[in-house]
């Protein structure tokens, strides 16, 4: 007799399996010290998280076991109802949990294979998030640059982009020819983003009336005697401007170096 898929009206008339689910459903997960450390110590759950694994891989030549179901940004997911109900768990950590043991608290399940849907317990190690993130860096499998999918511009726009803004053209100007916002390009001009890409990083800000020769200049005028007045007409900039400088809200960098000498 197949079991129906309906939501049970009332208590008691649910079928077996669906009864272990809305019971694991209504269990919060338990603050163990390490997950899956109430798995290994059931007979039944361990068997029930192996079984939930059984047959959804196919092994590669590579040698990885590369799961076959649902995937969750290229990593295999996995629901075992008798333990979690409809919650899934990615399918690398029930592999490693099953094969190797319970998962430390702030572990992660890390591949040596760099295959993330692979479940292969000889591939998988234990660390932590800034271990795996510097793991992944130096293998350079992070997205970068053109490689990220979000991307919309390519390294050769980043550096048309560059030029135009050396050559003259304000920000926002060029952030309307291509489609971006002024604060995006202002993280391009500085490098704080795209820095691989070729092209003059600026490194002085885009509204700075004054360089940091003119600036420092500024600053033997001051000591000098001039008045703000007299130093901004020299540049052609408001007193208030000048003020700002010698007084250190602005161009901090610069005046909290002069004070150390």
């Amino acid at each position: 007799m197949p079991i129906s898929s309906r939501v049970p009206k009332g208590k008691g008339s649910e079928t077996k399996a669906q009864a272990c689910r809305l019971q694991a459903e209504s269990k919060p997960l338990a603050p163990n010290i390490c997950w899956g450390e109430d798995i290994v110590q059931s007979s039944w759950k361990r068997l029930a998280a192996q079984k939930a694994l059984e047959g959804k891989c196919k092994v590669s030549p590579s040698g990885c076991w590369e799961w076959t179901e649902g995937k969750s940004h290229g990593y295999g997911q996995v629901r075992v109802h008798e333990i979690w109900g409809d919650r899934p768990v990615y399918a690398h950590r029930l592999s490693y949990l099953v094969h190797h043991g319970p998962i430390p608290t702030g572990l992660q399940v890390c591949h040596r294979c760099d295959n993330p849907p692979c479940i292969n317990p000889e591939h998988l190690f234990l660390g932590t998030s800034a271990e795996n993130l510097a793991d992944m860096k130096s293998k350079r499998r992070h997205a970068f640059g053109e490689r990220n999918g979000m991307t919309t511009l390519s390294d050769r726009d980043i550096a048309a982009i560059r030029l135009l803004v050396k050559n003259g053209f304000t920000q926002r100007e060029v952030a309307k020819r291509y489609g971006i916002s002024e604060g995006h390009m202002s993280t391009i001009i500085r490098g704080k983003k795209r820095g691989s890409a070729s092209g003059a990083i600026r490194t002085r800000h885009g509204l700075a009336k004054l360089t940091e020769k003119q600036v420092l200049q500024v600053y033997d005028l001051h000591d000098e005697g001039l008045t703000p007045t007299e130093i901004g007409k020299r540049f052609k900039v408001a007193d208030a401007t000048i003020h700002c400088i010698v007084s250190g809200k602005t161009w901090k960098h610069l005046f909290s170096a002069r004070r150390k000498t």
